[in-house]
């Protein structure tokens, strides 16, 4: 199975610690998990506005997907 992240959960998963974070890393170990540019552009766009502190753990994420 594959499960698609939009914009709002990329956002959300970029949090590093938060028990979203944590549920998308276990959703990663059990199947795969994909994006569209699109989404990732928006979610970037969002952490930039609203949480500058957090693109590096999205970047991380991004890495997993």
């Amino acid at each position: 199975m594959r499960v698609f992240l939009d914009a709002n959960v990329l956002f959300s998963a970029s949090q590093a610690g938060s028990n979203f974070a944590r549920l998308i890393a276990w959703l990663l170990e059990q199947d795969t998990a994909v994006t569209s540019d699109l989404a990732v552009e928006e979610a970037r766009r969002n952490l930039a506005l609203k949480r500058p502190r957090w693109p590096p753990a999205f970047e991380l994420l991004l890495a997993d997907l």
